[in-house]
């Protein structure tokens, strides 16, 4: 075995057939589309850098200072006390005290939710100016308590409206920074908390002297003039906290988007499994190591020798141990395979930790054995930390996430400092039971981590480089590869299509066909896939006459033929769909029973455990683009922006392997432009943060686009909704009316959405109708009223079917996301777009990787019309194609 196998995520190119490249190039395709992963890594140090500085002369001073402030006004009280507060108002006895400590009752409670309220508002800003107003006011109210519990109802208030404010500030903080720039940042405007130490006593002094101004004792103007200061500020933060990357407008587009991606490439850091197992080797380690580091000299001593000889005593096994750790790096770079040289050491610990066990009581009789087993150890100890380094850089595709995995792995790393120094008890020696016995503990997890990690890498190689591409094309056809590719995905689509009838069939009203039999590809006597149903006898809507602006024509537009009904029954089913809730966004799948999928189950058993197989996944398989590359089968998503982010993965898959022969430049650019800022505002603006753990709710793939799953009788009621294989779990806020609900197709409803909101509106009537006959929560009719902006659902559209993206984003999104002003009788697109937009488009496309990938597309679009010309030039085609010419 060679370190190769070892790297899961680079491998996956070479099993695709793809041209074999770099680790960092695997890593920035896997991570990150292609234009992102090229932007990371031509963002440089310097530019970096000057970026953090920005960022700190904005943020960090006026953080700094709002606690400053908040410190003040929690603790002004002790200033307060000795100008009188207790006498005037009668405290005896602890009262005091127990006013002082109140304060931190609701102040630790609610901690958490208030950071959990403020995920809820886009901009921070606005809470934190809420909190700090809400002080300021309760600040205020504190200079006119009379009694005892006037002021614990005042304290117990002011710990209400600070506690949200440092973990909110901190929670500010890392929307700004990376975790290794955060703790500095942190402690910058904490120690402001000092600082209020010192002015609290000043601000006091003077405020004081106001003793008797107004009728009021010195103490209350504390209180008021301190309280009203901090409401004045609290009025103003908004002006002087900055929010996220996305909403400054200080910061250039590279900027926003850097601070954007970095994110990203954390949070797959940190969803990397690898990272974790990594970390057990890591802390199997160093809690030893460092244990033994501190107590080595210790030993020697117990052994009987002076502390002057068991201080040198101490120094040939560290110098066994930097022989080891060069000499085991050394074979594996060379070997390529990094397991065996940290296994290995691990057993030598262990091996050198168990002699000390069984010796370590008779340690001055049995010098030889313990000294002989302290440099074991030290042998084996060193060699381990760089090996899991090198093997942990090996398997984080991408150098940006490799740079915060390495980081991480350090953090896991360091922290085995704390552990190992307390595991080796003073009053245990010489015989150090628990720091002996903790360390054979920790390389025994340790070997074990090594092994767990290694098998699983070989698995997911193993499976994925069963064959290698020569032996596959030998073994197969093209066409037996595109009919076993075909059989997988048909299987997947015919199971997420029965568990999605068998769920909606079982939990609502909805008529769904009754289903009789099935058969899935794989063990098939046939060899095909199919549904056996019930036939409905119906009519689609184009049947009676449902066209552009709703005028219902023929021999069914009767007087119950009406847009009102039909809003009643597309209610009735929407409705009944949002109530369907689930833990993950996927394909429904069915329980296996006898090792195979079953039908006839217990809904309840049914689960999210598919992919969200769509029509653009399927085109994809069929055209050679390998979707399953990032959305493989099986694969469901917990988040929002998860699954969100694989969507744009997808469009950026097909927008870079498709052969594109109506490409030209300028078109290329503009297309370029709309998928960039697309992208920028779904994610920085339009995706809701607040609901990106759920809910999730079950969407009928095809009834967003297409009315003619909808079968009705002459009365034009509802009786059937056919065609579930594209259904699958989706966030809430991706539920959005059908794009024909104006009578049109997508075109339209992009070019007229005066006309499709107004039908929304009707739709929206029609739900909270049926809401309210079902005794439903008002979900849906809340969620789609709140459908101001035109774009939502032609967000969605463009989300699901990126080739409508262009299209969505100049007809719809470019006017929420670059905010012209048509309304204006004066506006005139074309001299907005020369004078605002295209000077932008001109810098966007500037940037190295977008001119190389127009250039790509350019030569595909070179070597499409190539491959087109030499095959109609083929004789054999052309005696088809023109039989004059045979």
């Amino acid at each position: 075995m060679s370190l190769d196998n070892e790297k899961a995520d680079v491998a996956m190119a070479e099993i695709r057939g793809e041209p074999k490249m770099s680790q960092q190039e695997a890593g920035a395709y896997a991570l990150l589309s292609e234009d992102d992963a090229a932007f990371m890594n031509s963002f440089s140090e310097e530019q970096r850098k000057k970026l953090l500085r920005k960022i700190d002369w904005r943020l960090i001073p006026a953080l700094g200072f709002l606690y400053l402030v908040s410190y003040l006004d929690r603790a002004n009280i002790g200033n307060a006390n000795i100008e009188g507060l207790s006498a005037d108002i009668g405290l005896t006895g602890n009262q005091f005290n127990v006013a002082l400590a109140i304060f931190f009752i609701p102040y630790i409670l609610l901690e958490i939710p208030a950071n959990m309220v403020l995920k809820w508002f886009k901009r921070p800003s606005l809470w934190i100016a809420i909190m700090t107003t809400t002080w300021g006011i309760v600040l205020l109210c504190t200079g006119f308590v009379q009694s005892y519990a006037g002021l614990l109802v005042c304290r117990v208030l002011l710990g209400v409206t600070e506690a949200g404010f440092f973990p909110g500030a901190i929670l500010i903080v890392t929307n700004w920074y990376s975790w290794s720039e955060v703790g500095v940042r942190v402690a910058l405007f904490y120690t402001s908390s000092a600082l209020a130490g010192a002015f609290s006593g000043l601000f006091a002094y003077l405020i004081a002297k106001m003793d008797g101004v107004g009728g009021y004792e010195g103490w209350r103007w504390i209180f008021l003039l301190e309280g009203g200061v901090s409401t004045i500020i609290g009025l103003i933060c908004p002006l002087i906290i900055i929010d996220t990357p996305a909403l400054s407008k200080w910061l250039t587009e590279d900027e926003k988007r850097y601070l954007i991606l970095r994110k990203e490439v954390l949070f797959a850091t940190l969803t990397d499994w690898k990272i974790y197992l990594q970390a057990i080797i890591a802390l199997s380690n160093t809690i030893p190591n460092y244990g033994f580091k501190f107590t080595m000299p210790q030993i020697m001593k117990n052994m009987g020798y002076t502390s002057a000889n068991a201080q040198l005593l101490t120094i040939p096994p560290y110098v066994l141990g930097a022989i080891s750790a060069y000499i085991s790096a050394r074979f594996a770079d060379r070997y390529r395979w990094r397991m065996p040289f940290i296994v290995g050491p691990q057993f030598l610990v262990l091996i050198g930790f168990a002699i000390t066990c069984a010796y370590s009581q008779d340690i001055k009789n049995r010098i030889g054995e313990n000294y002989f087993a302290v440099s074991l150890a030290c042998i084996g100890l060193y060699p381990i930390i760089p090996g899991a380094n090198a093997w942990n850089s090996n398997n984080l595709a991408g150098p940006a996430k490799r740079a915060a995995g390495i980081g991480l792995l350090g953090t896991f790393a360091s922290a085995g400092g704390l552990g190992g120094s307390f595991i080796y008890i003073e009053t245990e020696s010489p015989k150090y039971p628990t720091g002996f016995g903790m360390s054979l503990g920790m390389a025994t997890a340790g070997i074990i981590a090594a092994f767990t990690l290694e098998f699983l890498l070989w698995r997911i190689n193993k499976t994925n480089e069963k064959y290698t591409v020569e032996e596959v094309k030998m073994k197969y056809t093209d066409d037996e590869l595109a009919d076993m590719a075909r059989a997988a995905w048909i299987d997947e689509k015919i199971e997420i299509e029965l568990a999605t009838m068998r769920y909606v069939a079982a939990k609502t009203t909805i008529p769904v066909p009754h289903v009789h039999a099935y058969s899935f590809t794989e063990g098939s006597p046939i060899q095909t896939a199919f549904i056996m149903m019930d036939y409905v006898q119906g009519k689609t809507l184009k049947d009676f006459g449902f066209k552009k602006g709703k005028k219902w024509r023929g021999s069914y537009s009767g007087p119950s033929v009406t847009t009102s009904k039909l809003h009643a029954q597309l209610a009735d089913v929407y409705t009944q769909l949002r109530q369907l809730e689930f833990p993950q966004i996927g394909g429904l799948g069915l329980p296996i029973v006898d090792g195979k999928p079953s039908y006839d189950c217990d809904p309840d058993d049914i689960r999210v455990c598919h992919r969200p197989l769509s029509i653009e996944i399927m085109m994809q398989e069929l055209e050679g683009m390998d979707p399953s590359a990032r959305i493989k089968p099986r694969t469901t998503f917990s988040t929002a922006r998860s699954f969100v982010n694989s969507l744009f993965w997808l469009a950026e898959n097909e927008f870079d392997k498709s052969p594109d022969p109506g490409f030209d430049l300028c078109g290329g650019r503009n297309a370029l432009y709309a998928r960039h800022h697309f992208r920028r505002f779904v994610l920085d603006t339009w995706l809701d943060s607040s609901a990106d753990k759920g809910p999730f709710i079950l969407m009928h793939g095809d009834m967003l686009m297409l009315m003619s799953n909808l079968l009705f009788d002459d009365d034009l009621t509802l009786v059937g909704v056919l065609d579930w294989e594209w259904s699958f779990v989706i966030p809430a806020q991706m539920l959005v009316p059908p794009v024909w609900l104006s009578g049109g197709d997508t075109r339209w409803m992009l070019t007229g959405a005066n006309l499709f909101y107004k039908e929304v509106r009707g739709l929206v009537a029609a739900v909270r109708d049926r809401e309210r006959a079902l005794q439903a929560r008002p979900r849906l009719s809340q969620e789609w009223a709140k459908l101001e902006k035109w774009c939502h659902t032609a967000v969605v559209v463009a989300l699901l079917s990126p080739d409508l993206t262009y299209d969505a984003y100049w007809d719809l999104v470019f006017y929420e996301a670059e905010e012209p002003k048509p309304e204006d009788p004066d506006f005139d697109f074309r001299e907005f777009y020369m004078k605002a937009i295209h000077p932008r488009l001109t810098a966007f496309m500037e940037a190295p990787e977008r001119k190389a990938l127009i250039a790509r597309k350019e030569e595909g679009q070179k070597r499409f019309f190539e491959d087109e010309k030499e095959y109609f030039e083929n004789p054999n085609v052309r005696s088809i194609l023109l039989p004059e010419e045979g």
